[in-house]
């Protein structure tokens, strides 16, 4: 259940789960493979589309609910190394607050044709912590143990892939991108509370957290790709779903077709169907 989660592990669990369900959400850059099933109609990969969106979007509000979720977590600690400046944190006996996810499937971006963004709008933590570290090339330390709260805003996940495919095959080299818009924070007690460091340390933090972000997502993932790549292979091995083969068979027999404006209208027939 998520309650009992550290916040490192759910991120774990979110891109395993789903990369596990659909082949999409997946860490890195991971590769799989699969024959095609030419005698499948549109009409049956249409109704498959409309099944995998409806059960991609249940499945990740089970994570988040369909609400505002918040829970307690007891420890969490953080290492970040960047030229400006390295951290090294431990928070503990906190809140977290995680708004509704906004769920958009299927868009064409300049990084490459993009399976799911997942976007959180606001995700808010607070509590105890403890942090050492220091600026530039050992410019001076940084330091502080007290109270803190901590607000992202506009977090993003999203899976982007290449599309290489033909007329029997179907192959997928997946990337996952994390992207915050922006943060604001307070961390009490900081340089000891020191008059005018305590106010420039916060501010310090806050431009550079969007950028440790990517930096810690891309830790987890690389720790992540192996054993996704495992699971999928051992799927592939097996029973591939039905309404996946449905769904890139679909794929392969419009691939000459399908633009940006071809899989909006896509989805607005299966809304209104």
């Amino acid at each position: 259940m998520l309650l009992k989660f550290p916040l490192k592990m759910l991120l774990n669990v979110l891109v395993t789960l789903l990369a596990v369900n659909y082949f999409t959400l997946t860490a890195g850059e991971v590769n799989f493979c699969l024959k095609l099933d030419s005698s499948l109609s549109n009409d049956e990969t249409t109704e498959s589309i409309s099944n995998l969106f409806q059960g991609a979007h249940n499945d990740i509000l089970d994570i988040f609910g369909e609400d505002e979720n918040s829970f307690t977590y007891d420890s969490y600690h953080l290492h970040f190394s960047h030229p400006a400046i390295t951290i090294d944190a431990n928070f503990s006996e906190g809140i977290v607050s995680v708004s509704k996810p906004y769920i958009q499937e299927f868009s064409f971006k300049p990084e490459g044709f993009e399976i799911i963004n997942i976007t959180i709008n606001n995700f808010y933590a607070d509590g105890n912590y403890i942090l050492n570290g220091f600026i530039g090339d050992h410019l001076f330390d940084i330091y502080g143990d007290g109270k803190f709260s901590i607000n992202f805003t506009d977090l993003s996940v999203a899976a982007f892939t290449g599309l290489k495919i033909n007329s029997s095959d179907f192959c997928l080299p997946f990337t996952l991108n994390i992207d915050m818009r922006k943060c604001s924070n307070n961390l009490e007690n900081l340089m000891n509370g020191e008059e005018e460091l305590e106010p420039l340390i916060n501010r310090i933090f806050e431009r550079l957290i969007p950028e440790a972000a990517v930096v810690i997502w891309r830790e987890i993932a690389d720790a992540s790709d192996s054993y996704i790549q495992s699971v999928i292979d051992d799927l592939l091995k097996g029973s591939i779903s039905t309404s996946l083969v449905k769904v890139l068979t679909f794929i392969v027999n419009n691939k000459n077709k399908i633009t940006s404006d071809y899989i909006e209208n896509l989805k607005e027939s299966l809304v209104d169907n």
